[in-house]
């Protein structure tokens, strides 16, 4: 076997025990933190290796890229990502993202580099792609229709102090105002008189 073949056949054989691409869609918002995920499964790492990539203009961009314990973090990414070297030694090498930006808002996508030591062949291949969304973190607005506590009170003592005006302007009450006493004073006096004039009569009486 020629040495072209055996090498079409290693690369063969490196593929064929990577795991298929994994996708994700995850979403966070601003100013929030976020875990593109990344699994390693059935590999044999010898090296501690992982690379996040986005697309720009058709063009890839390295945002993280870690081999051991070195890193590199892309411009605008600077302390914000990272695949901690412990986890990814338990095979775990999701990307963190923290302080979501909108302009996060891209396809992230995994690779990881296979070495078989006994063929010296070391192969690099797509393991995670993430579509990552991140909204813009908007407070909550009071329903239009709707009143705090405080504003419905203020609306009960508003509609009552209404209420109590619309009472005043009405002519009928001025009427009640007038005919009442008009009525009451003159019954109470006849009332009167006529006790007295009782009284009066019962004194002759004796």
């Amino acid at each position: 076997m020629t040495f072209e073949a055996s090498l079409r056949l290693a690369v063969q054989e490196v593929v064929r025990i990577l795991p298929p691409v994994s996708e994700f869609s995850v979403s966070g918002p601003v100013g929030f933190t976020a875990v593109l995920p990344c699994e390693l499964t059935s590999v044999d790492t010898h090296t501690l290796y992982i690379k996040w990539e986005i697309k720009v203009n058709t063009q890839s961009k390295i945002v993280f890229e870690r081999e051991g314990e070195e890193s590199y973090q892309d411009e605008g990414y600077e302390g914000r990502v990272d695949v901690p070297v412990e986890e990814l030694r338990k095979g775990n090498c999701s990307l963190v993202l923290r302080n979501l930006r909108l302009t996060d808002t891209e396809i992230y996508t995994s690779y990881l580099t296979v070495t078989r030591h006994k063929r010296e062949l070391s192969v690099t291949k797509e393991t995670s792609r993430v579509h990552l969304t991140v909204s813009d973190r908007t407070e909550e607005r009071p329903d239009k229709n709707s009143d705090s506590p405080d504003k419905a009170e203020e609306r009960t003592d508003e509609k009552n102090s209404d209420s109590s005006g619309d009472t005043e302007k009405d002519p009928r009450y001025w009427w009640w105002i007038l005919i009442v006493p008009g009525l009451v004073i003159p019954a109470g006096f006849v009332w009167w008189f006529l006790r007295r004039r009782k009284e009066t009569i019962s004194e002759y009486s004796y």
